[in-house]
């Protein structure tokens, strides 16, 4: 292969002379796209080379401006397309499929944004602004939004029965959305990006109008058809008509550079371009076996950037925020599809199934009103007695029904930096220090009925359990442990959960029991996880986490680790903080990347921005009531943030010299009583009883690490095999350590374990140096067995994959609580150890070889030389031969002269 190799570079040497052909075949495009490695999204701060991204009925693909360099990014047919480069992504719709997809600029990363029963989403275009995509179904004669982030969108437009939307473009630095409509009155209308103040650019002069692209410098608009086969511009308020070309076939899509336009055709199947005022028309790509579709200029100078009204707070909006081009605000807040307003201008919406007729009568809960014109308001203004009354002892009821009082001792918020743990009233006051002298705390938890508060130290990696007032500390973990980054505790049958970051585990702990064992590893697409918090839900049987890996993610398992599913995957930083609403089942994070809170349903929907400041780092956050309480990096303060209404920050602490990590609000009615089917004989569990939210009975029996269930039994039982006996060996024997070996009647460490043969019949840990009058192969054919060394593979059924493979067993405990297993094992036992016939074979061939390879490598240089001197020996002769003739030349010239 080496000498195949050499050859083949020599020779690329002699053909130095080839030339790239300047015309790409439409083989390229059908290529498979080439692997993408270490990618990088573009920004502003980065040199960026601008390309055309070009789909066609066959793939998505990569075009240098100047038609070179054809790469493939996608497989796939691809309509509209459009971008976003700062953000570094692209979307693209599919109309037979009646889907619109989203990925990286570089085609990986891939996700589905929307999937309808349309099959004519043939115009697409993103506000790189507000993150929102806009798209029009030509079936259904409308014009839609969709917000990117949390995938709630609705109509903004209706377009008309005999009209056929064919193209948007969106302006984000002025607020409008432009669409072209090739129906049987065709024409180009714009409106604001809200949907309203509608009005019409053109409606004379046209056949088709296929496509729109803007100058947004020169605020020109440019547009293709079909019929009258040319390109025309005019300003974006309509005025200033004009034909910039006639040199067009069938122009279907068009964009633009700062200085050259380029648009595809469907005659030619090519895509052309010319020059801003449509001079000097030249074919770019030509011959292609399909038909080329969309066709975009990525660039910075594509996308100009301005200010985000929608940015801080998502403008005071519960749902969508819409820039306007009519409004003096700059924005509109709307509600999406599905939702209501509870209000004039639609700043807090509530999804229509929540909305219903209340029978009593409304009271103020100290916090808020709760109910209006008798309805009780949904999700973002719900008044509940399942929250409310928790957190404030009254709230919006029948008449006849009043909420339980809140006795007993009032909240606390109990928050750790990185060594004291602290308490304090839910507005700041009365601070007090619960502990002292701990090192590097992370998280915290508490058992309200119980009594018992419970933290992770980093430093050395423990989990630690005390009174709530401090008193009586114990250590419940210090082993097997590395970064016990998120805890969370099951109030209702008594567990500790954890995430650890270094192993990429999530783990629970039975404490009365002392019973064990890993849940499962984190992580998507085989890429290590990253574990950070974690929150139970005792009552549905769910736990939440949120991992900030390469991949970050929130997750969602049942709370025996089994029935993962992933909640969110798409437009993450880094989720630090993770809280849930246990009444209404609505989930929580914070951002530190992003410097965000968003909210989603426990499923994932609905997912909304609820404050977003770039002086907020949340690290861990709590819900109680309606208020969340964050530990902010951001100036070394906990802080407050509403969840209803409009958000904002409060700080109620200023630490002055540590950050804040762990905080939770404790309360006797934070902890809702739940029913523990575990409670009565632990289930008829031997070791580990779990709660779950899949299983009939609400549990399953679960086995710490180094055993596994006996199914028949429901009883765990060991998976380490009974340790070998010890083989007998006459004469003396010393202690040897663990890899020792003995050629003579001293022993020898040694670091090659497998080179000390006696000790490994030994089983490592015994005396097993004989003298030099006892030899091993006196012990091999002994009567007494040797222990071999066992590969033990253990596969996860719940995952489907090789989780671990370890050697022999004393470390099969570790495995085992990696996850779910079956009773399978499968062994394989080396060979017995090589002869020395054996090792004097092995080193002859091993010789033969390095002689070998040495002449080989010489006859390799050898050819190389030969090969660079014919070539130089070549030129030598081409340059004296061209010397000479250019000599012969001037003396006929000089004779004829004479």
């Amino acid at each position: 292969m080496l000498l195949l190799c050499i050859l083949f570079l020599s020779l690329r040497v002699s053909a130095s002379d080839a030339h790239v052909l300047p015309t790409q075949s439409q083989a390229a495009l059908q290529a498979t796209p080439s692997p993408t490695t270490n990618y990088t999204p573009p920004n502003s701060n980065t040199s960026f080379e601008p390309y055309l991204l070009l789909t066609t009925e066959l793939s998505i693909n990569q075009i240098r401006p100047n038609g070179r360099n054809i790469r493939v990014l996608i497989p796939e047919l691809g309509n509209a397309v459009d971008f976003d480069i700062r953000r570094g992504t692209m979307c693209w719709s599919v109309v037979s499929r009646g889907k619109i997809t989203c990925s990286k600029l570089d085609g990986s990363e891939q996700f589905e944004v929307l999937s309808t029963a349309s099959r004519t989403i043939d115009a697409i275009a993103v506000d790189w602004i507000t993150q929102k995509l806009y798209w029009a179904d030509a079936e259904a004669k409308q014009i839609l939004v969709l917000d990117l982030i949390t995938r709630l969108g609705k109509v903004i437009a209706n377009t008309g029965n005999q009209t056929l939307p064919r193209s948007l473009v969106v302006d984000p630095t002025r607020r409008w959305l432009y669409w072209s409509d090739s129906g049987n009155q065709p024409k180009i209308e714009r409106l604001s990006m809200d949907g309203t103040n509608r009005e019409t650019l053109h409606s004379s002069g046209l056949g088709a109008p296929n496509a729109l692209t803007i100058d947004y410098g020169t605020q020109t608009l440019y547009w293709t058809d079909s019929v009258t086969r040319d390109i025309k511009c005019s300003s974006t308020d309509g005025s200033g008509r004009q034909i910039v070309t006639s040199a067009v076939f069938w122009p279907y899509s068009i964009t633009l550079s700062a200085d050259s336009l380029y648009w595809t055709d469907w005659e030619y199947n090519a895509v052309f371009q010319a020059t801003m005022s449509g001079r000097n028309t030249s074919f770019l790509i030509s011959g292609l076996s399909s038909r080329p579709k969309g066709i975009r200029y990525i660039s910075y100078d594509s996308q100009p950037s301005a200010s985000n009204p929608c940015a801080v707070n998502n403008g005071g909006c519960s749902h969508l925020c819409l820039l306007s081009s009519a409004s003096p605000s700059n924005y509109t807040c709307s509600c999406p599809e599905g939702y209501v307003s509870t209000n004039a201008n639609q700043s807090s919406c509530i999804a229509t199934s929540n909305a219903s007729n209340f029978s009593g009568s409304c009271v103020s809960a100290g916090y808020q009103s709760c109910c209006t014109s008798g309805l009780c308001l949904g999700y973002l203004g719900d008044c509940s007695c399942s929250i409310d009354c928790y957190a404030h002892g009254t709230c919006c009821a029948d008449i006849n029904q009043t909420c339980s009082s809140t006795a007993g001792p009032p909240p606390s918020v109990f928050f750790s930096d990185n060594n004291s743990l602290y308490s304090m009233g839910l507005d700041g006051s009365n601070l007090s220090v619960v502990l002292t002298g701990l090192s590097d705390v992370s998280a915290l938890d508490f058992d309200y009925r119980q009594g018992h508060l419970y933290w992770t130290e980093l430093n050395p990696p423990t989990i630690w359990k005390s009174a709530i007032n401090g008193s009586f500390k114990e250590i419940l973990v210090n082993t097997n442990i590395s970064t016990p980054a998120g805890l969370a505790v099951d109030w209702v049958s008594n567990k500790v959960y954890w995430t650890d970051e270094d192993l990429s585990t999530i783990e629970v702990l039975d404490p009365m029991r002392k019973s064990r064992r890993v849940l499962f590893k984190t992580g998507l697409s085989g890429s290590p996880g990253f574990p950070r918090a974690i929150v139970l839900d005792p009552i549905t049987r769910w736990l939440y986490w949120t991992d900030w890996s390469s991949t970050p993610m929130i997750g969602r398992a049942s709370m025996d680790g089994t029935s993962r599913t992933v909640v969110q995957d798409y437009n993450l930083g880094y989720p630090n903080a993770l809280a849930l609403d246990y009444a209404t089942q609505r989930l929580y994070w914070g951002d530190g990347g992003l410097t965000w809170v968003e909210s989603s349903w426990v499923d994932g929907s609905d997912r909304q921005v609820l404050y977003q400041s770039d002086d907020l780092y949340p690290y861990s956050m709590v819900l109680f009531g309606r208020t969340l309480y964050i530990s902010n990096w951001i100036g070394m303060r906990v802080v407050t943030v509403g969840t209803s209404g409009v958000s904002s920050m409060e700080a109620i602490y200023n630490n002055p010299e540590y950050n804040p990590k762990g905080i939770r609000v404790v309360s006797r009615n934070v902890q809702i009583e739940g029913t523990n089917p575990c409670a009565l004989n632990n289930g008829g569990c031997t070791h580990l009883c779990l709660l779950s939210s899949v299983q009939e009975a609400g549990f399953t029996c679960n086995c710490p690490g180094g055993t596994m269930l006996n199914s028949t039994q429901g009883v765990c039982e060991s998976v380490l095999p009974s340790p070998p006996p010890t083989p007998t060996l006459q004469g003396s024997c010393k202690r040897a350590g663990y890899t020792t070996c003995c050629p003579t009647s001293s022993c020898i460490g040694s670091p090659q374990e497998a080179d000390c043969y006696c000790d490994h019949l030994c089983y490592k840990f015994r005396d097993c140096c004989p003298d030099i009058s006892e030899t091993c192969p006196s012990l091999l054919s002994s009567a007494t067995p040797t222990p071999s060394s066992t590969l033990t593979v253990f596969v996860n059924t719940t995952v489907g994959t090789l989780s671990e493979t370890i050697l022999s067993t004393p470390t099969a405990s570790h495995l085992m609580s990696t996850g779910k297993y079956t009773n399978t094992i499968v062994t394989h036992t080396p060979s017995s150890r090589p002869t020395e016939t054996q090792r004097d074979y092995t080193t002859n061939v091993l010789a033969t070889t390095i002689v070998a390879m040495v002449i080989i490598l010489f006859l390799l240089v050898l050819i190389l030389g030969v090969s660079i001197a014919l070539r130089i020996h070549g030129r030598t002769i081409k340059q004296l031969t061209y010397s000479t003739g250019v000599t012969e030349k001037s003396l006929v010239q000089a004779q004829q002269l004479g």
